[in-house]
């Protein structure tokens, strides 16, 4: 598939058996979902959700957007394993879309704008510095280099410290004991130690492992 290929052209080009009308449907719907999802964003950043009626409207509708994108985009991931390449290809030029996608939280609740109880405030600045801290350890690890014990240990316990404190939320993620076990190995090991590059790679593979269904657990709530 090339970047110039337009979303018509694949229409033509998924017309065939169920299989493919099924793909193409997938391929529609998240077109359609980013679209709107970029609309209400504008809408967001111009200040057209000004009072807390508002507010909890966008947040509901924004969770649901998010949810209809992750759910499509996952069917046809085989193909475009990052959204921002969907969306290059298509040229759909949903820079709002794609960033509160990955931020997988409405903006209201990112930025404690209002609109949400005291919980789901508490809530919503957990799972983004879980989300942080998972992420800082996974680009640690993600470079082909010597990595010395000194250089990620403190990536990974502030990784699951903050995991620690989404236990209300995700109380039985199973990669987080692999973490733990990753803990205990780093800490018998000397400060001037590295890990070799299969190590490196099989702590990067479980990372992300947790990441994954760290984010699955938080998108079904």
């Amino acid at each position: 598939m090339n970047s110039s290929e337009d979303l018509e052209g694949l229409m033509r080009k998924y017309s065939g058996s169920k299989t493919e009308r099924d793909m193409m449907e997938y391929y529609t719907e998240l077109y359609a979902c980013l679209q709107t999802l970029q609309k209400l964003e504008r809408a967001y950043s111009r200040g057209v959700f000004s009072t807390p009626d508002d507010k909890n409207a966008y947040e509901i509708e924004c969770k649901s957007l998010i949810a209809q994108c992750r759910s499509n985009h996952d069917c046809i991931r085989d193909l475009f394993p990052e959204i921002e390449k969907f969306v290059d290809t298509y040229k759909m030029g949903c820079k709002l879309a794609v960033i509160r996608l990955k931020r997988g939280l409405p903006a209201t609740l990112e930025h404690f704008d209002g609109g949400a109880n005291a919980a789901d405030r508490r809530s919503a600045r957990d799972v983004t510095d879980a989300t942080e801290a998972i992420i800082s350890l996974m680009n640690n690890l993600a470079i082909e280099r010597r990595i010395e014990v000194d250089e990620i240990k403190d990536p990974l316990m502030y990784a699951l410290n903050s995991l620690r404190k989404v236990d209300y939320l995700v109380p039985k993620l199973i990669g987080r004991e692999k973490m733990v076990a990753w803990s205990a190995k780093i800490s018998g090991m000397k400060v001037v130690d590295a890990l070799s590059d299969a190590e490196r790679r099989e702590f990067l593979s479980d990372v992300n492992g947790m990441y994954t269904e760290f984010k699955y657990e938080i998108d079904k709530m």
